[in-house]
């Protein structure tokens, strides 16, 4: 589960920097704003967040342009473990907030709970320069290319293998390493960067009867 402390220090930062669409009623989307406020003012406290998730709901429900109710309510949902709702959130965040970072951080961490490493690295490379934490995870995901691993319990989905064979999609994520790698030498070094446009997967739980 992630940290909820964390998660709502970078909702804070998304509010202040998404505002909502002029295509909304006005009057609605300031009552929304005000929903949203209220929601972050209830703090980190798991026994509220069934009060946030209501709150955040009528938000979205008054103004869907606003972006920061979207991406909040994904939050609420992804701490609950409604990982596919969570999703759904995020995206419609960055459909109407395409520069915001957070929704991306959101979105691989859902697919990093899911086990979806492929999903979640390439999340995460997407703001690789501007978040952190992403940089933190980057390292941790391509450290033995664990990311391309298949554990003896686990199963990557037909979107994670689709993206390890797709070579315009690994050459593009080459080019977010190759770029966060320029800023950031200790996160990515060059040989772990040129290995992610090799298309494989390491299965560990193949069983063979001889």
């Amino acid at each position: 589960m992630l940290n909820h402390t964390l998660v709502l220090i970078r909702l804070v930062l998304l509010t202040l920097l998404i505002a909502p669409s002029t295509y909304a009623t006005e009057s609605n989307c300031a009552q929304a704003a005000v929903l949203v406020k209220q929601a972050l003012k209830l703090g980190d406290n798991p026994a509220v967040l069934q009060q946030q998730q209501h709150l955040l709901t009528q938000a979205v429900a008054m103004c869907a342009e606003n972006a920061t109710a979207q991406h909040n309510l994904g939050v609420i949902y992804e701490l609950q473990g409604q990982y596919e709702l969570a999703l759904t959130q995020y995206r419609q965040a960055l459909a109407l907030e395409p520069a915001a970072t957070a929704p991306w951080l959101g979105i691989g961490d859902v697919w990093f709970a899911l086990g979806q490493y492929p999903l979640s690295l390439e999340a995460y490379l997407k703001i690789c320069a501007k978040e952190p934490d992403a940089r933190h995870k980057i390292t941790k995901l391509l450290h033995g290319q664990s990311y391309k691993n298949v554990a003896a319990d686990k199963q990557f989905n037909r979107a994670s293998l689709a993206l390890l064979y797709d070579q315009p999609r690994l050459a593009q994520l080459h080019q977010h390493a190759l770029s966060c790698q320029k800023q950031f030498k200790s996160v990515i070094n060059l040989g772990v960067t040129k290995a992610i446009t090799v298309p494989e997967v390491v299965f560990h739980n193949l069983q063979f009867n001889i």
